[in-house]
């Protein structure tokens, strides 16, 4: 009799083989809106969004609030939020979130605290953690081999260790964030 438990847990039941809310086919299929994609990141980074910020931030990644005229609300498909300047905005925005560069929405966070907090120092802790925490432990093994082959040369191609004492390990570890928040997987839901 309209129990919303109920519903949901027939809905949401992995344990339910025919469900076909949990088929492979639709398993991250759906590409996150501008929205969603910056409110995954905000709960992946434990950041509080500052609300005043949002409209400009989708409006750079062409959501522009408020402007739409139909009455079936915001597109679902893809091709209407991934294209070249939507994704460096994605690109962008993620790497300046990570390394708290150049950044006014997010003066309450810090790659120091968010590491020290999570108990993060290698970087292969650092791509576990996130990919637990966004991919349930699914990301592809070659992204996560370009993950931390990136982690591990420096900008002129040579191989440096990862050092959690060097004076350049935050600004490092902050790129590496940025690149994970910027995988193709986590562009979708």
């Amino acid at each position: 009799q309209g129990h919303i438990g109920t519903v949901l847990a027939a809905i949401v039941d992995p344990d339910t083989v025919g469900n076909p809310f949990w088929s492979r086919e639709v398993y991250r299929a759906k590409v996150k809106t501008p929205v969603e994609y910056i409110n995954s990141l905000g709960r992946a980074l434990d950041w509080q969004i500052q609300l005043e910020d949002l409209p400009e931030i989708n409006d750079a990644m062409g959501m522009h609030f408020f402007t739409r005229d139909d009455p079936d609300g915001w597109s679902e498909y893809g091709f209407d939020w991934i294209n070249t300047g939507a994704m460096l905005e994605r690109l962008n925005f993620s790497t300046r979130l990570a390394r708290h560069e150049n950044n006014d929405h997010m003066d309450r966070w810090s790659v120091r605290r968010y590491l020290g907090s999570h108990g993060l120092t290698t970087a292969g802790d650092i791509l576990e953690h996130f990919n637990d925490l966004l991919f349930d432990g699914k990301l592809p093994a070659h992204a996560k081999s370009l993950i931390l082959e990136f982690a591990h040369t420096g900008q002129d191609g040579t191989r440096l260790p990862w050092d959690p004492a060097s004076s350049d390990y935050m600004e490092r570890a902050g790129a590496l964030i940025g690149l994970i928040l910027s995988v193709p997987e986590m562009h979708y839901q």
